[in-house]
C-alpha cells in the first residue's frame, strides 16, 4: 500500500516538473531554490519513514506515513504553479518589449562601486572581529553578527551583496557591457563567496550568491535572444556545478573545523537525508496535522500582531518546542539556530488542512508573479529594480522552505522593500528615457 501510493505520487511529481520545464524553459532556473528544497524534504521524509529517525525528535517512528502525505501537498502546489505559469506566459509574450542596453550606462558603474564597497566593508569587519571558520566553533555565523561583529550594519551589507550579484548577472548577459565592468563584477562575486565561506556559511549563503548571479544572467540573456536545447543543457550543467560547489564548501568547512573527511561526508549525508525534512516528518505524524480546521490561531494572528518570527509560541520555534528534545531545543534556541520547516508543515500544524490548501494556492500564485516580474524587468533592463526584487524573493523562498512562519514574509520590512522596488522602477525608467533622449539629440546633431 505504502509503496504503491508512493510510486504513483512520484510519477505525478515527475510529470508536473516536466510540464513546468516545458512551459518555462531556461527561466525555470528561478524555481530551483524552492523546488530543490521541497524535493530534498520529500526524499528526507521517505528516508525517515523507512525507520531511520533522529534523536532530536521524540516519539515518532516509521508508522507516520509522512512521505505520501507530504508528496500529496507538493503535487497540489506544483499543479497550481503550472496553471498560473501557463497564464503568466501568455501575458509575457503579449507585453514583453526588450530594451537594448548601452556601454555607457551609469547604473553599471554605480552597482559595481557599491559592490566593491560592500565586500571591502565585510572583509574589514572579518579582520577586526575575527574569522568564524578559524575559531574552532567558538564563533559561528549565527552568533557572529550579534556578538562579535564590530562594524555597524555589517549584517545588512552582507545581505545586500546577494542583491548586487543579481544585477551583476544581468550586466554579464548584456551585449553592451565592457570587459572592465565584467572583471569588476567577477571580483565582487569571488570575494563575496570567499567571505561567506570564512563566515561559516556551508550552503545557504553560498547558494544565494550563485543563484542570484545565474538568475540575473539567464533572465537577461534570454530576453534578448532565443532559447535553444543546448542552453537548457547548460542550465543543467550549471545546476550540477552549483550543487557540487555547495557540497564541497560544506565538507571543506568541516575539515577546517578539525573534523575528518569521513565524518564530514557522513555529516553531509545526514544533513540531506535526515535533517532536511525531519521537522515535516514529525509534524505530519502529529494528530493536529490531520485536522480540517484551525488548531491554533497564534500563527495567523502573528501577522496582525507583528510578532517576531523567532517567537517561541509560533512557527518553527513553536514546532521545536513540541518536537525537539529539551537539550537540543535550548542549545539551538540560544544560538539563534532554527530547525527548518516548510510552510506546508507549519501551516498544517497550526492552521489545519483547509487553510493549508489555500496557502498552497496563494504561494503558487506569488511564485508565478515573481516569475512574471523578473521576466519583465530583465527585458526592460531594470538592473536596480531586478536586484531589489531578488531580495524580496529570497525572503519569500526562506518562508517557503525554512521558516514556514507567516510573519517571516508578511511583515512591514517586506512591504517597504516592495515600495522601494516600485520607486526604483520609475527612477530607472526616468534614467533610461533621459539617456535615450540624449542619444537621439547627439545623432541628430551629427546628421
Amino acid at each position: 500500500m505504502y509503496i504503491g501510493i508512493l510510486i504513483l505520487e512520484l510519477v505525478l511529481v515527475i510529470l508536473e516538473l516536466a510540464l513546468l520545464v516545458r512551459q518555462c524553459g531556461i527561466f525555470v532556473f528561478l524555481f530551483l531554490m524552492p523546488l530543490v528544497s521541497q524535493i530534498g524534504k520529500c526524499v528526507s521524509i521517505v528516508y525517515l519513514d523507512s525507520g531511520t529517525y533522529n534523536t532530536e525528535l521524540s516519539n515518532y517512528t516509521w508508522n507516520v506515513f509522512a512521505g505520501p502525505s507530504y508528496l500529496f501537498y507538493f503535487i497540489v502546489f506544483l499543479s497550481f504553479l503550472n496553471i498560473f505559469i501557463n497564464s503568466v506566459n501568455r501575458k509575457v509574450l503579449q507585453g514583453n518589449k526588450c530594451i537594448i542596453e548601452n556601454s555607457r550606462d551609469i547604473r553599471v558603474f554605480i552597482l559595481n562601486l557599491i559592490g566593491v564597497m560592500f565586500v571591502s566593508y565585510i572583509g574589514l569587519d572579518l579582520i577586526i572581529s575575527g574569522i568564524p571558520i578559524l575559531s574552532m566553533g567558538s564563533i559561528t555565523r549565527f552568533n557572529y553578527w550579534s556578538d562579535f561583529s564590530k562594524l555597524p550594519a555589517a549584517s545588512l551589507f552582507s545581505n545586500m551583496i546577494t542583491v548586487i550579484c543579481a544585477g551583476i548577472g544581468m550586466i554579464y548577459a548584456s551585449r553592451g557591457s565592457d570587459a572592465r565592468g565584467r572583471k569588476i563584477g567577477a571580483f565582487i562575486i569571488i570575494v563575496a563567496l570567499l567571505e561567506r565561506f570564512l563566515l561559516g556559511y556551508r550552503s545557504s549563503g553560498i547558494i544565494d550568491i550563485l543563484l542570484a548571479f545565474t538568475i540575473g544572467y539567464f533572465y537577461r540573456r534570454f530576453s534578448i535572444e532565443k532559447q535553444s536545447g543546448k542552453y537548457l543543457k547548460k542550465v543543467c550543467l550549471y545546476s550540477v556545478a552549483c550543487i557540487l560547489v555547495v557540497a564541497a564548501s560544506y565538507v571543506l568547512s568541516q575539515l577546517v573545523s578539525g573534523i575528518t573527511i569521513g565524518e564530514a561526508l557522513r555529516g553531509l549525508l545526514e544533513r540531506q537525508l535526515s535533517l532536511s525534512g525531519h521537522m515535516e516528518w514529525a509534524v505530519l505524524g502529529d494528530g493536529n496535522s490531520r485536522s480540517l480546521g484551525i488548531n491554533d490561531a497564534a500563527e495567523l494572528l502573528s501577522v496582525i500582531q507583528g510578532k517576531n518570527d523567532t517567537d517561541a509560541g509560533i512557527g518553527v520555534y513553536g514546532l521545536m518546542d513540541r518536537f525537539a528534545s529539551t537539550d537540543t531545543y535550548n542549545h539551538y534556541y540560544e544560538d539563534g539556530v532554527r530547525f527548518g520547516a516548510s510552510f506546508i508543515a507549519t501551516s498544517l500544524f497550526y492552521n489545519g488542512i483547509q487553510i493549508t490548501i489555500i496557502l498552497i494556492i496563494v504561494n503558487a500564485l506569488l511564485l508565478a508573479i515573481f516569475y512574471f516580474a523578473f521576466r519583465r524587468l530583465a527585458a526592460s533592463y531594470k538592473i536596480f529594480t531586478f536586484s531589489l526584487l531578488f531580495r524580496v524573493y529570497l525572503v519569500f523562498t526562506s518562508y517557503l522552505n525554512s521558516t514556514g512562519t507567516l510573519v517571516s514574509f508578511y511583515r512591514v520590512n517586506v512591504l517597504l522593500l516592495l515600495v522601494g522596488c516600485v520607486l526604483t522602477y520609475y527612477f530607472e525608467d526616468m534614467l533610461q528615457n533621459m539617456f535615450r533622449s540624449a542619444c537621439r539629440r547627439t545623432t541628430l546633431a551629427r546628421v
